[in-house]
């Protein structure tokens, strides 16, 4: 029965996180001198414990030990015209009490431009995903029935914002701002992924759309920010055999969320930083029953390699 659980825990779960970049920097605040390269390497953490069942928008029964951990090298080259480009390679773990299992995920790029907007940025960026994922993630790709205790039947499977192994490929699109209010920076943004096409298993994955807000501070190297997001998954679709079952399709892992995430990051220097987050949802919905966490964690390091906007500032005649 645990290792159907497995299956169930990824699905598009409504704890989706949004991907959004939104400012003249990344996620960690690193800020980018107009008129230079820049390499930013990066490595990030989510850790994501599934500890119940998801019923529609109400809370189901707990689940123990089953938890994710995905961690996520990356780079980001930025040119001296204010594009950028960045590549980035999931690696997941999943832990229960059965079996571990770790894979490769889909290898994501994206191309953004950044435009300014007086005091403020604005971000605009597209991308997609390949289906690397799918050869090598021993957690799976299949789509799997799942029975409750009370006799519920429902499908799902090992997808979702932070997992690997689409099988497809997919695109997406983002834009973001970034405004200055006094010693307080207001960021938002919105982002979806669209999949592309079938998986061998008769899965057409629904798209995903992720919006975000964020008021944040800096005390010197220490930076204090709280965000909003919101999410909402199409449904996915799995098609039956057509010989067996008549090639009826059935819909599956809607979901739709509202979270909070405190968040803080402090400079080692000025080439150098380190942040954290929690994300809390606070409303989620899903179709049917579906594995959800009450919490996310979030950890991630940057480092750089070119001038930083201070280091332009200090040399400036």
């Amino acid at each position: 029965m645990f290792a159907l659980l497995i299956a169930l825990a990824a699905a598009h779960h409504p704890g989706g996180v949004a991907r959004v970049s939104n400012d003249n920097a990344d996620v960690l605040g690193l800020p980018f001198a107009e008129g230079q390269w820049r390499l930013d390497t990066g490595f990030g953490l989510v850790l994501t414990p599934f500890d119940h069942v998801q019923r529609g928008g109400k809370r189901g029964e707990s689940v123990d030990n089953v938890v994710l951990l995905t961690q996520t090298p990356s780079a980001r080259v930025w040119l001296p015209s204010a594009t950028f480009v960045q590549v980035a390679v999931p690696f997941t773990s999943v832990f229960t009490s059965e079996e571990d299992t770790f894979g490769i995920g889909d290898v994501t790029a994206q191309f953004g431009q950044q435009l300014s907007l007086g005091p403020g940025i604005f971000t605009v960026n597209v991308g997609g995903s390949a289906p690397t994922g799918l050869a090598s993630n021993k957690a799976g790709v299949e789509v799997l029935l799942l029975e409750t205790e009370d006799g519920e039947i429902f499908a799902s499977s090992l997808q979702t914002w932070t997992q690997p192994g689409l099988g497809v490929w997919s695109v997406s699109a983002g834009v973001g701002i970034a405004q200055p209010a006094g010693r307080w920076m207001v960021r938002a943004g919105v982002e979806t992924r669209i999949p592309l096409g079938e998986t061998d298993q008769g899965v057409r994955w629904g798209s995903d759309v992720a919006a975000t807000s964020s008021l944040s501070t800096d005390f010197g190297p220490l930076v204090v920010a709280v965000g909003v997001q919101g999410w909402t998954h199409t449904p996915d679709v799995m098609m039956a055999d057509p010989d067996s079952d008549g090639g009826v399709a059935y819909p599956m892992n809607r979901s739709h969320g509202i979270a909070i995430s405190p968040a803080l990051s402090v400079a080692a220097s000025q080439r150098i930083r380190f942040g954290a987050s929690v994300q809390l949802p606070v409303w989620q919905w899903v179709g049917g029953s579906q594995l959800a966490p009450s919490y996310r964690v979030s950890a991630q390091c940057q480092m750089s390699w070119g001038k930083s906007a201070q280091e332009v500032s200090d040399n400036s005649p």
